[in-house]
């Protein structure tokens, strides 16, 4: 392995807990009015409770250090890479990505959704339904920092000719602004 080593033209790295520190944080938190800062977050941390997703960890995590407790929930389903719908408090709650809930009828602010994208940042909204009045409630945007030493890995690994891919289940927008502050070019 190591005589085959400086053959290498090309390494695959994946994003999360690779290029990144792997403990994604909450980093915005855009209600829709009327809805506060603190019920948009105590409604999506009481609907993630029990999930082991770093993402849910992440809400959770914020959730607890804003003191906000958690709402117990019914009728919870997982729709595994998209979303949850569970019922609180007598309604009916979506959370999970713009995609998921677009295909669920609710209608997204697509700028905004990207605005954040842009800046390396993974969004999830959360809305309300009921019966035929939906609405969207707000977006948490979390990111994962970059570790301190990703950039001179790649730039070493690039000076010796190499060149480095990026995999990540992200979305293109934030894969795309990820690659683009590493200096990746294929991911």
């Amino acid at each position: 392995a190591l005589e085959n080593a400086e053959k290498i033209q090309t390494i695959i790295v994946d994003k999360t807990g690779t290029l990144t520190e792997g403990k994604p944080e909450v980093t915005d938190i855009v209600p829709i009015e009327p809805i506060s800062t603190q019920d948009l977050l105590q409604i999506a941390a009481s609907l993630e409770q029990g999930s082991e997703h770093p993402l849910a960890r992440a809400v959770l995590d914020s959730a607890q250090k804003m003191q906000l407790p958690l709402q117990s929930i019914e009728d919870f389903l997982a729709i595994t890479g998209s979303g949850i719908a569970a019922r609180m408090n007598g309604v009916q709650y979506l959370l999970g990505s713009p995609k998921f809930l677009t295909q669920q009828s609710i209608i997204v602010d697509e700028k905004q959704i990207t605005t954040l994208q842009t800046e390396g940042k993974t969004v999830i909204g959360i809305a309300s339904t009921s019966g035929n009045n939906s609405k969207i409630l707000g977006y948490l945007a979390i990111a994962d920092r970059l570790r301190d030493t990703s950039l001179k890995a790649i730039e070493r690994l690039q000076s010796m000719g190499i060149e480095v891919v990026m995999l990540t289940g992200d979305n293109a927008v934030t894969a795309a602004a990820i690659a683009k502050r590493t200096g990746i070019t294929q991911y």
